[in-house]
């Protein structure tokens, strides 16, 4: 699959952008239902999308308020290996 990038500005600190995509409670808020996991590079991360979507991932990439990268480990076959990951920057203070 050929690599797909998006730009979303966000009126908010890296700090607070970083937790929302990289802690487990941040992740629970807007992603998945049921997420536990260290954002930390090596460690693993279990995914809940529901009763019979229990996915795991490794993170490949965590730079505190900067990056974070999982790999999708056990996924759907169509997901397993798929990279989703963060680069934040600041832009006019935001």
């Amino acid at each position: 699959m050929a690599d797909v990038f998006q730009e979303l500005p966000i009126n908010a600190t890296r700090r607070r952008v970083f937790d929302a995509v990289s802690s487990p409670a941040g992740l629970d808020a807007w992603w998945m239902k049921t997420a536990s996991g260290t954002p930390a590079e090596g460690s693993e991360y279990q995914l809940g999308f529901g009763p019979e979507y229990h996915w795991r991932a490794r993170v490949t990439r965590a730079v505190q308020d900067a990056e974070f990268e999982l790999e999708l480990t056990t996924a759907d076959a169509d997901w397993t290996g798929t990279r989703i990951g963060f680069r934040l920057t600041d832009q006019d203070g935001k």
